[in-house]
């Protein structure tokens, strides 16, 4: 298992979110999701596929701990390469 930080997608890693004040205005105010530090860190786990099929290009899976169906997913030939694709998808 890997940890890996990502850019939090609330905040847009800046850890700051624009909010409406009580006076209907905007005011700018601190991530409660990345806890105002602009990443979040997730925990990867890369798992070895082999499916039967000749393309090696699916031999590794890459998810999110916690994964369930529907979430973004990676695929690869190498370990590396099914992280990048996971996070290609998050970063997206």
């Amino acid at each position: 298992m890997r940890t890996i930080k990502i850019t939090c997608a609330t905040c847009d890693g800046t850890g700051r979110v624009r909010a409406i004040d009580d006076f209907g205005g905007w005011a700018s105010e601190g991530c409660d999701d990345c806890a105002s530090e602009g990443f979040i860190e997730r925990a990867v786990i890369v798992s070895e596929e082999f499916p039967p099929v000749p393309s090696r290009q699916f031999d590794y899976r890459a998810t999110f701990d916690g994964y369930e169906g529907g979430d973004p997913q990676g695929f690869g030939p190498t370990p590396d390469a099914a992280v990048a694709e996971l996070l290609d998808q998050v970063e997206a």
